[in-house]
């Protein structure tokens, strides 16, 4: 039954406003989500930058603001260089290792071991976007 109505025998129980909280709910889940990588990701990028071992610069210069795209239940963070050899960039004294890797792959990556904190923050925002309806 449409309008979030549930039919059990000759029972009817109508819960109003149900599909507005839900949209609601999704709305500000996905703002916080944005938000939450988004302030996480800019001092990875901000020390990226600062650290990038420079030669000419162009490979500094294209370190791009991340990006947060959502499809569905999926939150997505990207973070590009299009410079085309940007990622073989070695960062000095360091043995070979890439600074692609050392100072953006490896941090971003650790953002996941923050889930829970994210998911708290996408939970409180969702809360109080129920608070402010009813409130």
């Amino acid at each position: 039954m449409a309008g979030g109505a549930a039919r059990v025998g000759r029972t009817t129980v109508r819960v109003r406003g149900l599909e507005a909280y839900a949209r609601r709910a999704r709305v500000a889940a996905v703002g916080q989500a944005r938000e939450s990588l988004l302030s996480r990701a800019a001092p990875i990028l901000s020390e990226a930058h600062a650290k990038w071992p420079v030669e000419t610069g162009r490979s500094r210069s294209g370190l791009e603001p991340p990006r947060v795209a959502v499809s569905g239940d999926l939150v997505r963070l990207t973070v590009r260089n299009p410079v085309e050899y940007a990622e073989n960039v070695r960062v000095r004294g360091a043995r070979g290792l890439r600074a692609w890797v050392v100072y953006v792959l490896e941090p971003v990556r650790k953002l996941g071991l923050q889930a829970r904190a994210i998911a708290a923050e996408i939970n409180a925002a969702i809360d109080a976007a129920g608070r402010r309806r009813r409130g």
